[in-house]
């Protein structure tokens, strides 16, 4: 005859069933800790390398050092990328401020500003534990530094995760505002000022953060001060915002007559920017514009972004999925913050050249709602479903750390070297800058006038060179060939001259183009009685002054 369990006898079963769950949920959090940590590590440790990176090594390093150079912040005519808004390079400036040495100190800056993404992991744990769980935290953190795209950003030294950060303090500020509710009596000066200090911060990294993160957070503000009818609040985000990013924008109204240069000229009295002309200012907007509005046109840069792309992560659009199965089961503030993504993304379509990193500040908003998606899943499906749910997930990181991973020893190599063989590498300076250095090291470095300036032609890339130099970016080309000109037939002309061949065929061949006074300049130097080849291939010509030998 059976005996059937009495209370007593199940007790201990039920205690150590619990035991057990706890355990294994407790080495859930530890193991995907361990992952953000180590994905992490990804993003920050071949940030301590020189840059590689072309828009990095042309203009978001670049830039900077001429202004420590020039120990003042300043319009660089010659660089039209270089007179945006400097936010975030503004760190890297501070960092070769504080060391005293341009190249340490962008070294230095480089590797701060691929912090932001632990810092963005961290917040966004923070906020999924806030508004539902931490589990929601930890699986949003895991979402945000498992996408590609951000790691490869921050190894690069770009500065969308910085501008991606900003934008998600700002919606985290709104949404304490929105809580609490302007249209009460309640105090909100204080999350008003912080709201306007992020955005103000977004829009002083880059013009995107103007109309994609301050302009959005300012309607909302608008729209509950006018229900309230007390605009205060309105005040205080608009002047918060204005000591923090109006600084960059009132540098380029004073220096350059046009607070967005070079954008929206015709609506500040000039027909074509500062440094550019006709030609070279339709080339500009034609590369920046939109590119077609076909299907394809369309489509294909969003698939990219998802899932064709290398850089794609694996996990945001199971995500999007997973939030729409469960979109009544999902705060509220998730459901905002994917229509924002929703706008974010129509804005990037019609109003941008549809560059892929440009969608990068919508990862941590996708992150945080995927994160309570995901929890809900997890909390209402059955145990083997959720293992199998936890192994696809899995699987989703393990492919993105062998994306990232396998680059990653060559990533590092730099960050090992000593900082005076990384000074010396040719790897970066290109065959010309190299050809140069070598053939004449001595007296380049002796170069201390002003007027002693190598002339580059073509390279715009130019951050590693350790010597005074000249240049333009392909767009402002046309009025740098007529300075050119000017100085070739100049009593005291520069002390060389060299010339990329294979980088202008290489803008000649794409939309971007060069300046087509280019075979004048180039003739001119061949038929000039002051000047004399000293290198000759085909990517590359370094002329020499004769009278003045280096």
């Amino acid at each position: 005859m059976g005996l059937k369990p009495t209370a007593t006898d199940i007790e201990p079963l039920r205690s150590s069933s619990g035991s057990a769950s706890r355990l294994l949920s407790t080495a859930y959090c530890l193991l995907t800790t361990a992952l953000i940590v180590l994905l992490s590590l990804l993003a920050v440790l071949p940030a301590m390398a020189p840059p590689w990176e072309f828009d990095v090594r042309e203009y978001h390093l670049e830039s900077v050092k001429e202004f420590w150079l020039s120990g003042q912040i300043t319009a660089l005519p010659n660089n039209a990328y270089a007179n945006m808004p400097l936010g975030a390079e503004s760190l890297v400036l501070a960092a070769m401020s504080l060391s005293g040495d341009w190249f340490l100190g962008a070294l230095a800056g480089k590797t701060i500003l691929s912090l932001f993404v632990p810092l963005t992991a961290l917040f966004l744990y923070v906020l999924g534990e806030k508004y539902l769980s931490k589990r929601a935290g930890l699986i949003a953190a895991l979402i945000y530094v498992s996408a590609p795209l951000v790691i490869r950003n921050a190894q690069f030294g770009l500065i969308d995760n910085v501008l991606a950060a900003y934008a998600l303090a700002t919606a985290a500020a709104l949404l304490e505002i929105v809580k609490q509710s302007v249209t009460t009596q309640t105090d909100n000066s204080q999350r008003l000022a912080v709201a306007g200090f992020m955005a103000g911060m977004a829009a002083a990294i880059k013009y995107p953060g103007v109309l994609f993160v301050a302009l959005p957070c300012f309607a909302v503000i608008v729209w509950k001060s006018s229900r309230a009818r007390r605009w205060l609040p309105v005040v205080i985000f608009l002047l918060s915002a204005a000591l923090v990013g109006g600084i960059w924008y009132l540098k380029n109204a004073i220096l350059l007559g046009n607070p967005v240069y070079p954008l929206c000229s015709s609506l500040f009295g000039s027909e074509f920017p500062v440094g550019f002309s006709a030609e070279s200012y339709a080339r500009w907007q034609t590369v920046h514009a939109p590119h077609g509005w076909g299907w394809s046109d369309i489509v294909k840069p969003i698939t990219g972004f998802f899932f064709s792309s290398m850089d794609a992560s694996p996990l945001l659009l199971p995500a999007l999925i997973c939030c729409l199965l469960f979109w009544k089961q999902i705060p509220k503030l998730a459901r905002w913050l994917l229509i924002y993504c929703g706008l974010f993304s129509v804005g990037w379509l019609v109003l941008t050249h549809r560059i892929e990193r440009f969608l990068l500040p919508i990862i941590p908003f996708i992150a945080l709602t995927g994160g309570f998606a995901f929890n809900a899943l997890l909390s209402n499906c059955s145990v083997w479903t959720g293992r199998v749910f936890k192994g696809v997930f899995a699987l989703g990181v393990v492919y993105s750390c062998l994306v990232l991973a396998i680059p990653f020893p060559g990533g590092m190599s730099g960050a090992l070297e000593e900082v005076s063989v990384l000074r010396s590498s040719s790897i970066r300076l290109g065959e010309g800058l190299t050809q140069l250095a070598t053939l004449k090291s001595d007296d380049l470095f002796k170069m201390k006038n002003s007027d002693d300036r190598v002339l580059l032609i073509g390279d715009a890339a130019v951050f590693d060179c350790p010597f005074p130099i000249e240049y333009a970016v392909c767009f402002n080309s046309d009025a740098f060939l007529d300075d050119v000109t000017n100085k070739l037939k100049e009593n005291n002309p520069p002390p060389a001259v060299v010339v990329n061949l294979s980088e202008i065929a290489r803008y000649q061949n794409t939309e971007y183009g060069y300046s087509s006074k280019i075979k004048a300049v180039l003739e001119l130097l061949d038929s000039s009685d002051r000047f004399t080849p000293i290198y000759r291939s085909d990517s590359v010509i370094i002329y020499e002054r004769k009278e003045l030998r280096l």
